[in-house]
């Protein structure tokens, strides 16, 4: 008897832990043929690097469906739609900044350089809820007022594409 309440809020805890993480459902109402991504890379240090995922979805329920968000590589992606020679298809851009070099003060007093920033990146990252391997995305859609997720393989990873990098003459 004395343990009963003890379980009982085990059980209330056990069943309300489960209902806040995501679900994935097997069977999706579109399909996604052929999905790649194309790593890029800034002629300049400056200019930055990232990927472009492409997710060519063939839907016949496309006015029900409105693509949320794209779980791809530890990256909480917004896809869009765009089309390119006649071809539809989900996009999402990942673009990581490239390195600015910030002034930095040099002094034979030490308290002169208070103001100076440590070596590093500090970014807060959204926590990633799923695993997933390199080829897989989870895509988030809303379906009849309810967000459902489903997984996908199978992504191909493509040639880099490399901008050179343009020199004032």
């Amino acid at each position: 008897m004395k343990y009963t309440f003890t379980i009982m809020v085990v059980i209330l805890f056990g069943m309300s832990g489960c209902s806040s993480q995501k679900k994935l459902v097997e069977q999706a109402p579109f399909s996604v043929e052929k999905p790649s991504c194309t790593p890029f890379e800034g002629g300049l240090e400056a200019s930055g690097s990232g990927f472009v995922l492409q997710l060519p979805i063939s839907t016949q329920a496309e006015d029900e469906i409105t693509f949320e968000k794209v779980f791809f590589r530890g990256h909480i992606l917004n896809p869009e739609w765009v089309t390119e020679e006649g071809n539809r298809f989900l996009q999402c851009r990942y673009m990581r900044k490239g390195k600015e070099k910030p002034d930095i003060i040099m002094h034979d007093d030490p308290m002169m350089e208070v103001g100076n920033q440590p070596p590093g990146e500090i970014v807060e990252k959204e926590e990633f809820p799923f695993k997933l391997k390199p080829d897989e995305a989870v895509i988030a859609y809303r379906l009849k007022g309810k967000t459902v997720y489903t997984k996908i393989s199978g992504i191909k990873e493509k040639s880099p594409l490399i901008y050179p990098s343009r020199q004032n003459n």
